[in-house]
């Protein structure tokens, strides 16, 4: 039967999770991207999410920057196959300008209750390679997450990070190649325990990426890390 009305459908209010990247879900806020980023979008809710725009106001809607762009992405919404509660939205935007941007996402359900995201991201032209290390928190007591962002998608096939001590004493190495991403490596929790299981304390610490590319350059960045506990 199609048309008519259920009277005996229950409102209650539940608004829709919103977890919003750039490119895929490993994607930390405040990252590096080139000029060719795309929006992506995990979307829960136990209400069916309004794909229709019925209602004024209630599509579907990412602005970037400001008012002035201002993108309906109804037609970008797919359902998980395996999760009636669980949905996508994938939108590519091309040649955006140099620097930061920030990209905010509204979602709604079909009972009028909505949701809004935000996410902040750096252009960087692909012209200028760029290979950035880093990690956080920093200082950090107990755990620290490490991480490698660029903007050449797919562009590194080999990872390694080290890590030294204020002396150069080598402590740990980890194979960073299993989270080689398409714009970063990780981010890869470490919990400040040595190669041999020792835990380090306070001071200062050093940890070198090695990267190797697609097109067999061999980078290396080496960076500062502070432990207060």
């Amino acid at each position: 039967m199609l048309g008519g009305i259920n009277s005996d459908v229950v409102l209650y209010e539940d608004r829709p999770l919103i977890s919003l990247y750039i490119n895929d879900s490993n994607f930390v806020d405040g990252g590096m991207t080139d000029e060719n980023p795309s929006l992506f979008a995990v979307i829960y809710d136990t209400i069916p999410i309004n794909t229709v725009g019925t209602g004024l106001g209630h599509d579907i809607v990412a602005r970037l920057d400001n008012a002035a762009n201002t993108f309906v992405l109804n037609d970008f919404y797919v359902a998980d196959e395996n999760d009636i509660n669980k949905g996508y939205i994938t939108y590519p935007f091309s040649k955006l300008s140099e620097g930061e941007h920030t990209l905010t996402l509204k979602v709604w359900n079909i009972f009028n209750y909505s949701s809004e995201a935000s996410i902040t991201f750096n252009v960087s032209n692909s012209n200028t390679k760029e290979y950035q290390a880093l990690n956080y928190p920093n200082p950090f007591s107990e755990t620290t997450s490490l991480i490698v962002k660029t903007n050449q998608p797919y562009s590194i096939v080999d990872a390694k990070i080290t890590i030294y001590n204020s002396q150069g004493g080598k402590l740990k190495e980890i194979d960073a190649t299993p989270y080689i991403n398409t714009y970063s490596i990780g981010p890869i929790e470490w919990n400040g325990n040595c190669n041999g299981g020792g835990k380090i304390g306070n001071g200062i610490y050093y940890y070198k990426v090695e990267l190797t590319t697609t097109s067999g350059d061999k980078i290396t960045r080496v960076c500062k890390m502070l432990v207060v506990k």
